[in-house]
């Protein structure tokens, strides 16, 4: 049996596909099964994944459900000790495995490993890194802010943790990779190796949609229901009641803001402090409440690129 199973879910990513599979099949470490679920794409993404002969690739096809369903599709022919995610958009680093299965073997405690990532655009060109928290309690913390701190396509789990615990909850839209690390963290520990070994590509054209997730998710934390026991009412019940309101225009103010916001977070990534700072004084204009996030939000990225003092836990 492999060490590792690779879960991938592959939607309309013929661009980005080729490269996508071929940092995971010249990994460092080989001991691995790469189970990929294509979820109904409509472009050529089936016809490349079957033009690899590989041995290693599992091919699964199913009709559109979302993530969290292709991925449970592809935990059920999992069959390593570790689970590995990795999105067909992205590109992991030669090392990233062989560092992430090292991790895990020395720190039983641990669940769930993340590492760091190079931020590249739809080119490949690089524009800024994220680098993440590492501590425990800290990742718990974001979690219940509404905020991840673990890259979800480079996280490296224990398969028997998904197997005791429940794996996605599709019910959980827009944050099943959320509430699984909230869930798990009840049992087991997370971290983030601090290290770049993945490269996380941003789409501009999804910055606007990007924003009405996120102002859902954090408004939805605010209610202090974003917890390692999530209800699957609550998040329904507030979901309709967003979406209600939104029809109503009653979010139009704080949607406008939370976009300038992230266009902000975009430009200090660029290394544009000026027009980062723009954006902010725009977002609170129009949202004046969000002068309490915006050092948790903007300045934090400053933080993160400061040394690790101390140690993981």
């Amino acid at each position: 049996m492999p060490r590792v199973s690779v879960a991938m879910s592959v939607y309309n990513c013929e661009e980005y596909l080729p490269a996508c599979v071929d940092s995971v099949l010249t990994q460092t470490f080989q001991d691995f099964e790469f189970i990929i679920v294509d979820d109904g794409s409509t472009d050529r993404s089936a016809e490349i994944i079957r033009s690899y002969t590989d041995r290693r690739i599992v091919f699964l096809q199913q009709s559109n459900q979302g993530v969290a369903t292709a991925l449970n599709h592809a935990l059920r022919f999992a069959h390593g000790e570790y689970v590995a995610r990795q999105d067909a958009d992205d590109i992991s680093s030669p090392e990233r495995f062989r560092k992430e299965v090292a991790f895990l073997d020395t720190h039983p405690q641990v669940a769930v490993v993340g590492t760091g990532a190079a931020l590249i655009d739809r080119t490949g060109r690089q524009f800024s890194t994220f680098m993440p928290f590492v501590r425990h309690d800290r990742l718990v913390k974001e979690l219940k802010r509404g905020v991840c701190p673990l890259m979800h396509g480079a996280v490296m789990l224990r398969r028997t943790a998904l197997t005791e615990y429940g794996a996605y909850n599709p019910v959980f839209n827009w944050i099943q990779d959320v509430e699984l690390w909230l869930r798990l963290s009840q049992y087991h520990r997370l971290a983030n190796i601090r290290e770049v070994l993945y490269q996380f590509r941003k789409h501009d054209s999804s910055v606007t949609h990007k924003a009405w997730i996120d102002l859902r998710i954090r408004e939805f934390a605010k209610t202090g229901r974003l917890q390692p026991e999530t209800k699957v009412e609550d998040w329904t019940n507030f979901c309709q009641q967003f979406q209600d309101e939104c029809e109503a225009g009653r979010w139009n103010d704080a949607f406008e803001a939370e976009n300038r916001l992230r266009k902000a977070q975009i430009e200090l990534a660029k290394g544009q402090p000026l027009r980062a700072v723009r954006w902010v004084a725009d977002a609170v204009r129009l949202n004046p409440a969000l002068v309490t996030d915006v050092p948790a939000r903007v300045g934090r990225r400053v933080w993160r690129t400061l040394p690790v003092v101390g140690g993981l836990f």
